[in-house]
């Protein structure tokens, strides 16, 4: 993926500039991207939603009424005790390069928490888990804007 978002970032024009997750799996692509001459810029912001103790848990083993629990609440239930769609949108939403194009590896959850900003805007949030967007294919590259649209206390 380093070598992907290299080439493309070159083709592109984009400086040499990678944000990522503290998380390993988006970290080692930083690092390895560092000993390519970028500058690795490592942001809590960018962390994956917090599923508290469903995290690592496979589907099976989540009762089925939590589950639907978090969906009845789409936006602001706390899965597993973790944090709400609601909290991971405001940490999207606050989120700011820190310059114009640098390149972000980032989790899905997060990635589709921005995209939704961008193409919504803050004050739409989704209510229903079928408005969620599908998450992209691995190492899909996504343009971001540098801020979603205004008022991002409204998610």
């Amino acid at each position: 993926m380093a070598r992907r978002i290299h080439r493309h970032a070159l083709a592109q024009g984009l400086p040499l500039v990678v944000c990522t997750s503290p998380l390993r799996r988006c970290r080692d692509v930083g690092r390895h991207l560092r000993s390519l001459g970028w500058r690795h810029v490592v942001d809590d912001a960018l962390l994956e939603a917090d599923f508290g103790a469903w995290d690592g848990q496979d589907w099976e083993h989540i009762a089925r009424e939590d589950v639907d629990a978090w969906v009845a609440d789409f936006l602001h239930h706390r899965p597993g005790g973790g944090e709400s769609l609601h909290q991971v949108l405001q940490r999207a939403a606050m989120w700011q390069p820190p310059e114009p194009g640098v390149s972000v590896v980032g989790h899905a959850g997060w990635m589709l928490a921005r995209r939704w900003l961008q193409t919504h805007g803050p004050g739409q949030p989704p209510t229903q888990a079928s408005q969620w967007p599908r998450p992209a294919a691995h190492g899909e590259a996504w343009s971001l804007t540098a801020r979603p649209p205004a008022d991002r206390s409204a998610c």
